[in-house]
């Protein structure tokens, strides 16, 4: 049985998107996780989706031309464990899980290199970022009940009971 090779399908879809009549906006803003279009050395925004500027209360306006670190994060430097960071580095996709202090979410961001060339020349990367804030809460949940002493160090440390808990 005759398989189509990874390559042949993104080509294939990649063809079906440009005879669709949706615009690169449209595509991005259908994705309910974050999605931004970065230049890679200068970290600029080219363009991000609407899930991404709605539950980061971004002004659209603000966000094409804006360095990443300062309007995303806060900072003027590049965060610590960013994914862009291990892209260019490697040359190739990079992923992460990383806690944004300034939401209080766990998020998997993950960034992936496209043949796409910026005006100035430098290539473009495609950031994606997902909650998985819930993800994380529940694996540790899981963690602690499926080891009875995790389970009773963290009644013991984070709750009025005193270690006289029987498990």
């Amino acid at each position: 049985m005759w398989n189509k090779s990874k390559e042949c399908l993104i080509i294939e879809s990649m063809n079906l998107l440009l005879k669709s009549a949706l615009s690169g906006q449209e595509i991005l803003d259908s994705l309910p996780f974050y999605v931004l279009f970065l230049v890679n050395s200068q970290r600029c925004i080219l363009a991000g989706n609407i899930a991404f500027m709605r539950d980061l209360e971004l002004d659209p306006a603000r966000l094409a031309g804006s360095y990443c670190p300062a309007l995303i994060h806060g900072c003027e430097t590049p965060v610590t464990n960013c994914p862009l960071a291990g892209a260019l580095k490697n040359g190739r996709a990079a992923e992460r899980e990383i806690f944004d202090s300034k939401t209080g979410k766990w998020l998997n961001a993950a960034v992936y290199p496209t043949p796409v060339l910026a005006e100035n020349g430098e290539p473009v990367y495609l950031h994606f970022a997902r909650d998985i804030t819930e993800f994380k809460k529940t694996s540790r949940d899981l963690s602690l009940k499926s080891s009875p002493q995790k389970f009773k160090e963290n009644i013991t440390n984070h709750s009025r009971y005193n270690g006289d808990l029987e498990i």
